[in-house]
């Protein structure tokens, strides 16, 4: 089965995951937490954006694909990655949530990955 833009949900290693493109990040990632490379990785890490309003069931969050550590310019950086195709990419409702995220998170390193 798969979604509206083609992607075809995959499982690795008892996860679960949206497309084949994130599957394979997925396998890439671990090999460079294995390398030592990167540390503490996650699967679909949830983070609260804005709390729900008097008058609502739910706030708003946004759940990544990956999250991980990384030094980057010889800091320790925590880093949040999505697998988009150029498709989802475009959504409005990506778009709203990725940039809520930056600002909520400025401190966070947004990496985009694009298949």
């Amino acid at each position: 089965m798969s979604n509206k833009y083609n992607a075809k949900p995959t499982e690795l290693d008892g996860l679960k995951f949206a497309s084949k493109a994130e599957a394979a990040r997925y396998a890439e990632l671990r090999l460079l937490e294995k390398s030592g490379y990167i540390g503490g990785l996650r699967c679909h890490p949830k983070f609260k954006l804005l709390d729900k309003q008097r008058d609502e069931r739910q706030g708003i969050h946004y759940t990544a694909d990956f999250y991980y550590r990384e030094r980057v310019e010889g800091k320790l950086a925590i880093v949040v990655e999505e697998v988009k195709s150029a498709a989802t990419a475009k959504r409005a409702d990506y778009i709203l949530r990725r940039k809520l995220f930056k600002a909520m998170f400025p401190d966070i390193i947004f990496r985009e990955i694009i298949q």
